[in-house]
């Protein structure tokens, strides 16, 4: 097994941590996502997102390192019976730019198995079956 520290890309961008750290903290340990910490422990989610941001290249700017890992906690959430509602917004994570976003790498948005609502407020949803 390979040792946490030997693959945690902060270490290699020191630079970006504490930028990380900030953006990350900023929406985990906040309302509406404070309202599932009882269900769901956030600290995984949040150790992802900071590793995620400190290590990509790939739409840092956009924050979809942070919008990966709200849409993960959300969804985990909502399957243990603690939905966040409404944490989308045209500022956090804007469904339509992510529906672009997964368009232009190739990803078929039709295919993809959440359902969101329209407008602000929009909040990822877990199909059931």
């Amino acid at each position: 097994m390979v040792d946490e520290e030997e693959v945690n890309p902060c270490h290699y961008h020191e630079a970006r941590e504490s930028d990380a750290i900030t953006t990350c903290n900023k929406h985990f340990y906040d309302v509406p996502f404070t309202n599932c910490h009882t269900k769901v422990d956030p600290q995984p989610y949040f150790d992802n997102c900071r590793r995620d941001y400190c290590g990509s290249e790939w739409r840092r700017e956009q924050n979809l390192p942070l919008c990966n890992a709200l849409s993960a906690y959300a969804t985990a959430c909502e399957l243990a019976g603690r939905p966040i509602t409404s944490w989308r917004s045209s500022q956090l994570c804007p469904i339509d730019e992510i529906k672009e976003i997964t368009k232009e790498e190739g990803c078929p948005w039709d295919e993809l198995e959440f359902d969101f609502e329209d407008g602000d407020g929009e909040r990822d949803t877990v199909d059931t079956y």
